[in-house]
This record gives C-alpha cells, structure tokens and sequence, in this order.
C-alpha cells in the first residue's frame, strides 16, 4: 500500500521515510523467524545483560537511521535546503518557527540533515561500545563476526556519506548508502539474536556419541 502511494506521488514525496522503515522492519523480522527456526534449542531463555541491551539499541539507533535518511531524501529540494554542516547546537535555526509542528518534522531538509549526520556519530559509537562489550563477555563465534561486519559496513557507511556531502547525491551513491545501512541494520540483528539466546545455545548438551568418539580419539 505505501508502495502504491509512493509510485502515485513520486520518490520525493515525504512519505518516504515509512516505505523506508516498513522494509527495514519486514526484514529483520523474517530474519529473526528464520534464527529461530534454525536453532538447535526450542527452549531458548532470552539472556539478560548489558551486551545484549546495547546491541539491541544499536540495532535500533541504525533502523532510525534509515528513517532519518529517508526523510532528508525527500526533503532535500524543500526551499531553504542548506547543504553546509548544521552546527551541533544551532537547534534555534533548525526549527523554522513560523511552521507548524508537523511542516517541521516532516519537511525541514535543514533538521532532517542535522538529525541524520550527529546521529551517525552516536551509531558509531554505539556499535564500537557493543564490538568492545561483546568481546568481555565472551561472546560466540557468530556474534563476533556479526560484529566485525557490522563493523565493516559502518565504516564503508561512513565513507559513502562523506562522499555524499564531498561530491554532491548521486543515484549511484545514493542507492549504495542505502543498500550498505541495510546490511548493517541485518547484521546488528543477528548479533542482538546471538547475544540474547547464546547463554542457553552454549548450555545444549553435546551428543553422547560425539562426546564419546572425542574421548576415544584422546
């Protein structure tokens, strides 16, 4: 339906931002169903710590990045678009007081930029906090290199939005920064699965069999 609405209006139409999120979302959710049904235990007991929290808001923090994205993409050709580095604490000219709240949230290119760029940082750090906690707690092989390409996608991320602001919007450049957000939103998913059932994945017994050929071999 949001599709359909989109091809009616155009791709600049400031309803971009909900295609963008819905997506997102359908997607790591059928990436979550298909975990679980991959799993080797069906009596998981979700695990509760702080690497499992700061994955799960990194992953979060990254599907608000794409909305941010996708409403400064349909905002940018909004008269009084300023394409120079919004200052981090100009939240005065940010906010074009003779607007109402919905032109503001929905229009202003000017709070969309800002929004999207000072967020970056913060996912950045986010994702290296969750890198550095996940490697304490001793977390599995899987959920470290979810980790590292997670980190890997968000430094060609960061390359690619610089070479937005250096170079000017491209549709090739466009369309890869999106295409790479995405796979780091999938990433940190997978990462936030593993570090939420891992504590009862590690506890699953290992085969008698297995156990016994191994201490025949020794």
């Amino acid at each position: 339906v949001i599709g359909g609405a989109l091809v009616r209006e155009g791709t600049n139409t400031k309803w971009l931002f909900l295609h963008q999120g819905n997506a997102g979302a359908i997607m790591a959710f059928v990436l979550w169903s298909l975990l679980r049904l991959l799993g080797r235990d069906e009596s998981k007991v979700p695990r509760r710590d702080w690497s499992m929290r700061l994955i799960g808001a990194a992953a979060i923090a990254t599907w608000l990045q794409l909305i941010f994205g996708a409403l400064l993409a349909s905002s940018r050709h909004t008269d009084g678009f300023r394409s120079e580095w919004p200052g981090l604490f100009s939240v005065t000219q940010l906010w074009a007081q003779p607007r109402d709240v919905a032109w503001n949230l929905l229009h202003n290119a000017a709070l969309h930029q800002w929004l999207h760029r000072y967020w970056a940082w913060a996912l950045a750090f986010m994702v290296i906090g969750a890198f550095v906690v996940a490697l304490r707690s001793h977390a599995g092989v899987r959920q470290r290199l979810a980790l590292q390409v997670a980190g890997t996608f968000l430094g060609v991320q960061m390359l690619l939005g610089v070479g937005n602001a250096l170079v000017g919007l491209t549709p090739a450049l466009s369309l890869a920064h999106q295409l790479i957000g995405m796979c780091l939103f999938l990433s940190l998913v997978l990462a936030w699965y593993d570090a939420r059932y891992e504590s009862s994945i590690r506890a699953v017994p290992e085969p008698e069999a297995l156990r016994n050929g191994r201490e025949g071999m020794a």
